[in-house]
Formats: structure tokens, C-alpha cells, sequence
């Protein structure tokens, strides 16, 4: 999790961010973008990425591939 982040904090930023009321998170251990940390959110009809990076970095896309073509 993220340093001095929760897990209860993280899930309502997804939520008042982006209307998704996460159910589970799930850390996903790989990806195109090192820098990052990733979770697999699950809602109570779909399942998302959730990546929290820092600015600067260009591999965005390619996380949101990577991770579509892992399942």
C-alpha cells in the first residue's frame, strides 16, 4: 500500500474521483512502469486498474495495455 495511504483511504479516492465503490484491491506485483504501484480494484460489476505514480512518467498507456492483455 502506499506509504502513510490505506486501504480504506485509497478506496474513497476512487470513489469520489471516479464513482467506483471498490470492493477489493488486489496489488499487482508487475507492469511496464517500475515507479508505479498498481492495484486490480474489483467493484460489485467490473474490474479496473488503479495506478498511482508519480508525475513525470510516459509509460501510462503502456501499464493500462500491459495489464488488459495479463487479464
Amino acid at each position: 500500500m502506499l506509504a502513510g495511504v490505506g486501504d480504506t483511504l485509497l478506496r474513497r479516492w476512487v470513489l469520489e474521483d471516479f464513482g467506483l465503490d471498490v470492493v477489493e484491491l488486489s496489488p499487482v506485483a508487475h507492469g511496464a512502469d517500475l515507479a508505479a504501484q498498481v492495484w486490480k480494484a474489483t467493484t460489485a460489476t467490473n474490474t479496473y486498474a488503479v495506478k498511482w505514480s508519480g508525475a513525470g512518467t510516459n509509460t501510462g498507456h503502456q501499464v493500462a495495455a500491459f495489464l488488459a492483455d495479463s487479464g
